[in-house]
């Protein structure tokens, strides 16, 4: 028996020595606070490169293919979408194993008087997987590591819209601002024939105050317009997962596509929405998942094979223990589990129907909103801007002569201040049109080698700087 034993005992070691052991790694929030504000312009940094692939430097400024870049790198979500799919691959690369064999001992004391009243067994079980069940529960498991890859697909696609879409909303920001320091420019212009005006009579002094009403006002306005600017960039950085504090200088840039973008034939589009929108990827995925599922739940209903062998000891004699054993599939059967699996099959399959049919409203509703705004900014750039840029020249001139109309000249001054507001609004609703076009577009899988005239090639539109 303690022959048995001494063999025995080495094995079980042997088989122990290879589980892994524990061992705690605390979070430390000193450092990672402390390596956040280190985060910033760094010769790291320098080498990140932009979705188009050349390298950048941010000591020219930070353009917005830049901030996308980074956005793909440090963005708090898309690393933790990364930090799951993780889970998904380490759960796929250990499916589909075998069961560990079972050891036991078995020690019977006979109490009746017998020579050798001591009886020893020690079985040891091993199961077939002669069912098929780990080879579908493999694929289970890596349908669903693809399925957590399309959504970390998806979110990068998302972000970099995030960051188009902010970075359109700081550049009309800061076109607003900007156009109402135009305003307090044009006022100083005129304020000291205002002034000379009232103090000789010639202007009452109700109208001359309606100037520095305005004035205020608008220099009330501007002050809030500043803060939006900068509440925009904060946004902005902490979306590509820089610190607020950083001394990192964006460059202004109109993301207005140089071509309208929007007026594409909406077959095409949709067609190419069908074959790369990332949400109707992420719910064909999810169906995936499901098939796989209900295929391992199938499986499950069919019996492994159980081996079970051993040494044994009784009366003093060596003996080999064997047996055979399954599992009849009679009343239970896994019904359960096939049930339930059919049910999320279902399920899944209505989603990526509903997901479909979504995706046809949402991008006739895109392409609408696009088409809208595009007009709308032509009209304003094209018809209300000169005409109110030709009033502001007459009244200029006017004025220069000393003839003036209080109320005309304070009309004019607020109606240039309305257009270039306006033009701000209608430029970032035509950015952020676009985008949302692009979005549901999805990412090119690869460039169109002949797009359509006026097409939309589901890239991100051009920067233009005017």
């Amino acid at each position: 028996m303690s022959k048995t034993f001494q063999y025995s005992l080495p094995l079980f070691l042997i088989a122990a020595s290879g589980c892994v052991s524990y061992s705690p790694k605390p979070v430390n929030m000193d450092s990672v606070r402390r390596a956040f504000a280190e985060r910033a312009v760094t010769p790291p940094l320098a080498t990140v490169n932009t979705a188009a692939g050349p390298p950048f430097d941010l000591a020219d400024g930070l353009s917005v293919s830049e901030a996308e870049g980074l956005a793909l790198v440090f963005n708090t979500d898309l690393r933790a979408a990364r930090a799951i799919a993780g889970v998904s691959l380490a759960n796929a690369e250990n499916a589909g194993r075998w069961a560990d064999p079972t050891f036991g001992v078995d020690l019977t004391r006979i109490l009746a008087s017998v020579d050798e009243p001591w009886e020893l067994g020690i079985p040891v079980g091993l199961t077939l997987p002669i069912s098929g069940r780990l080879r579908a529960e493999k694929k289970l498991a890596g349908a669903e590591h693809d399925a957590e890859l399309v959504r970390v697909f998806a979110d990068e696609w998302s972000t970099r819209i995030r960051v188009r879409v902010l970075w359109a909303r700081w550049a009309a920001a800061t076109d607003r601002a900007q156009s109402l320091r135009d305003f307090v420019g044009r006022y100083s212009e005129v304020s000291t024939v205002i002034d000379a005006l009232e103090s000789s009579g010639e202007m009452p002094r109700t109208e001359a105050r309606l100037f520095r009403l305005d004035d205020v006002t608008r220099r009330a306005e501007l002050v809030a317009a500043e803060a939006g600017i900068e509440a925009a960039r904060l946004e902005i950085l902490a979306t590509i997962g820089l610190p607020p504090v950083s001394g990192i200088v964006m460059v202004h840039e109109s993301l207005v596509a140089a071509t309208n973008t929007t007026t594409s034939g909406s077959a095409s589009g949709l067609d190419r929405a069908f074959a790369q929108n990332t949400s109707l990827a992420v719910a064909r995925a999810e169906y995936e998942v499901s098939e796989r599922r209900l295929a391992t739940e199938v499986r499950a209903q069919y019996p492994d094979l159980t081996l079970t062998g051993g040494y044994g000891n009784e009366d003093g004699n060596d003996r080999i223990i064997t047996g055979v054993g399954t599992v009849l599939p009679l009343w239970n059967r896994n019904r359960q589990g096939v049930a339930r699996a059919s049910a999320m099959r279902e399920a899944a399959r209505i989603r990526l129907e509903a997901a479909a049919e979504r995706l046809e409203g949402e991008y006739a509703a895109a392409i609408a909103a696009a088409s809208a705004a595009d007009r709308e900014r032509d009209l304003i750039e094209g018809g209300l801007l000169p005409l109110v840029e030709q009033q502001v020249t007459d009244i200029r001139a006017v004025t220069r002569l000393g003839e003036v109309n209080a109320l005309v000249l304070l009309e004019t001054l607020s109606r240039r201040l309305e257009a270039d507001l306006s033009r701000a609004r209608a430029k970032e609703a035509a950015a952020i049109g676009q985008l949302r076009v692009i979005e549901i577009e999805g990412p090119p899988t690869e460039p169109d080698p002949q797009p359509e005239p006026g097409a939309s090639t589901a890239v991100l539109p051009p920067v233009d700087n005017g």
